[in-house]
């Protein structure tokens, strides 16, 4: 038979053994956590890092976006600035060849014309439903093709007074020269040929009409009409109007 010290003493071990035990486990378990929650903070930082590196990656990404579309407009402007220019160096030498070429009441009509100021020019643009903005050149060209030719109005599509005239002289010259800043001036001499008068003549006759109506960058009206013989009267079928009788006043009667 035990004596009841030694029970109390086995009895007061276990307890203590079971006690360590337990506090053991809750410093494996401590320990476990303390793992788990560094491992959790590493995680943590690592995604902020990658946070970071994300929102500067868009940033750059949007900068270079934002490059490539300030490129974009910079090209599209310079293409559009450098059509505008070779369209003025061609409406200038298409005044010099139609006064190679032109007989003495065309000559007369366009040298008329050339003492209206630009304002007038537009007046007078806006009355028979002509593109208004450009040079001077630009402006007599359009009046006069109305004047000789007749004018084709609003474009049929949009409505809208864009309708430009193109002319079989316009690509004959790009053939001939390759650069719009050479000289605009075509003489009688270089025309002396009566050959090369009756071409001229031929290529100044209008053989399309398009539209230059713009939304956007992408977005046209898109109208074109090649001008054959036998619609000619159709598609130019405006007469040339006077308005607060500028016309008269420079002696073009209509």
């Amino acid at each position: 038979m035990q004596h009841p010290n030694d029970v109390l003493q086995r009895h007061g071990e276990e307890e203590v053994k079971k006690h360590v035990k337990e506090e053991n486990v809750n410093e494996q378990d401590l320990k476990e956590e303390e793992e788990r929650f560094g491992d959790v903070c590493c995680e943590a930082e690592m995604w902020r890092d990658n946070e970071e590196i994300d929102a500067k990656t868009l940033e750059e990404m949007i900068e270079a976006l934002d490059f490539e579309e300030k490129e974009e407009q910079r090209r599209i402007e310079r293409l559009h600035y450098e059509k505008r220019k070779r369209e003025r160096d061609l409406a200038a030498k298409r005044l010099e060849a139609l006064i190679a070429v032109g007989s003495a009441q065309e000559v007369s009509v366009i040298n008329s014309m050339r003492g209206l100021k630009i304002p007038q020019l537009q007046k007078l643009c806006k009355s028979n439903h002509l593109m208004f903005s450009g040079s001077k050149s630009q402006l007599i060209e359009r009046l006069f093709s109305v004047y000789k030719h007749g004018g084709p109005g609003p474009c049929p599509r949009c409505k809208r007074p864009r309708l430009a005239t193109l002319y079989q002289f316009d690509s004959a010259t790009d053939d001939a020269e390759t650069a719009a800043t050479d000289s605009v001036s075509l003489s009688h001499e270089k025309l002396a040929n009566v050959d090369d008068v009756d071409t001229t003549r031929r290529q100044l006759e209008p053989a399309m009409v398009e539209c230059r109506k713009t939304w956007s960058n992408t977005q046209r009206c898109g109208y074109k009409r090649k001008i054959e013989s036998a619609c000619k009267q159709q598609i130019l079928h405006r007469k040339l109007r006077d308005e607060d009788g500028l016309l008269a006043s420079v002696g073009i009667h209509v």
